[in-house]
């Protein structure tokens, strides 16, 4: 397979360098040997200019050499943490390997917490965990994490404000270490499947509660690893801005009960345009 190799080193800045940058410049000059920027100094191969290296300014950084590969006609570039993904447990002792080779690159991976419910986390399933992670570094994918208690609507479906807390701190350096093939982490941790509805100890309905718990997933991850929340609502609630209005001068029937409701959006409300020349929103 044919490589070419770059070395993008401005050629005034070679010249003036005393580092090996000067032996690049002096073999690539364009006039040879004999030219200005040649190795014997301004006055070529036989000036009196001698070691160019002698008295020069000292370079700012050794050159980079980056390196490109000229693919075939039938091969495909991957988009890294792009695209459709598919399903992965890192509890298992699966090498993940199936995940890119099925053309994608990103793997959701829901993670039980159901035996933990009134315990901490023990030390041999975070291990258990970080080895997992270290597999899909291996497999050359990333991951949509999400950290669940149970998946269905049994109940228990989740746990105690200040035991999911607990084990957010203790999953702090497991996110840190492995940040790398995090893709998104999932807020996940409240009523089934972490999908913030339906909680068994109310936590969907206590703002502080959710406040609280998005606070400790973004003090436990990297500041450029984003945590995602199923609604724009609970980001807006999670600000402290005001409640979610509803759309503007509507009547909704509910199917199942026939009750209507109205409601409409303050005089200053203003409208975002869809796209440029084209009427906003609700004006057409």
């Amino acid at each position: 397979m044919p490589r070419a190799l770059l070395c993008f080193v401005p050629l005034a800045l070679a010249a003036a360098c005393g580092d090996d940058t000067s032996e690049v410049a002096a073999t690539g000059g364009t006039a040879g040997s004999g030219g200005s920027a040649g190795s014997g100094g301004s006055a070529g191969g036989g000036g009196s200019g001698g070691d160019a290296s002698a008295d020069a300014p000292a370079c700012p950084g050794a050159p980079t050499l980056h390196t490109f590969v000229a693919l075939g006609p039938s091969e495909q570039v991957l988009n890294p943490g792009r695209g459709f993904h598919d399903f992965v447990d890192l509890a298992s002792t699966d090498d993940f390997q199936g995940v890119r080779a099925a053309g994608r690159t990103l793997a959701y991976a829901g993670v039980s917490l159901l035996d933990y419910l009134d315990a901490p986390i023990p030390s041999g399933f975070l291990s258990q965990l970080s080895a997992g992670l270290d597999r899909v570094r291996a497999a050359k994918i990333k991951v949509i994490l999400r950290f669940v208690y149970r998946n269905d609507m049994a109940a228990p479906n989740d746990a105690k404000l200040p035991r999911i807390l607990e084990h957010i701190q203790a999953l702090a350096p497991l996110l840190k270490q492995h940040a790398d093939v995090i893709a998104v982490l999932e807020a996940g941790f409240i009523g089934p499947w972490g999908e913030w509805h339906s909680s068994s100890n109310g936590l969907d309905t206590d703002a502080a509660a959710k406040k609280a718990i998005l606070d400790a997933l973004l003090a436990a991850t990297p500041a450029d690893m984003f945590v995602l929340v199923r609604r724009w609502s609970f980001k807006h609630d999670h600000a402290g801005g005001p409640s979610p209005r509803p759309r503007p001068s509507t009547a909704r029937r509910s199917r199942a009960s026939g009750i209507t409701t109205t409601a409409s959006w303050p005089a200053t409300t203003t409208w975002a345009p869809t796209r440029p020349g084209r009427p906003p929103r609700g004006r057409r």
